[in-house]
């Protein structure tokens, strides 16, 4: 067993036996760092998606938090924060950084799956 397995072993274990602790400590993390738990959830769910369309490369948090710095905002409505593959998953896409941009889920949503458009264009604040 590798020193990673062990210490994910050990943490398994220890949250098993302290789960009140695991949720305080979680729940305070959230508070303290909102735009990294935003960015972590959208790397996980652009993941999961990545999975199930059969594409194999990941996107980390850290690649999300840097696409946020670079558009901060919608590029459609220059409203909230969420994801985009520029070229969808289905159409051969990655999660490639310079496959992302900042995208709210209402506008992706519009946009449509296996749709490609709304590339690259920067909103004008």
């Amino acid at each position: 067993m590798s020193l990673t397995e062990a210490r994910r072993e050990y943490l398994r274990d220890y949250y098993r036996r302290a789960p009140e602790r695991q949720y305080t400590a979680t729940m305070r993390w959230k508070a303290e760092h909102p735009l990294r738990y935003a960015a972590s959830k959208a790397a996980l769910r652009a993941n999961r998606n990545s999975a199930a369309a059969g594409v194999i490369d990941h996107l980390t948090m850290e690649d999300v938090l840097a696409l946020w710095r670079r558009q901060p905002v919608c590029i459609v409505c220059g409203g909230g924060r969420g994801i985009d593959h520029i070229v969808p998953l289905i159409q051969g896409g990655s999660n490639a950084p310079d496959n992302i941009q900042t995208m709210c889920r209402p506008c992706n949503r519009a946009k449509g799956p296996g749709r490609r458009g709304f590339g690259k264009v920067i909103h004008a604040a």
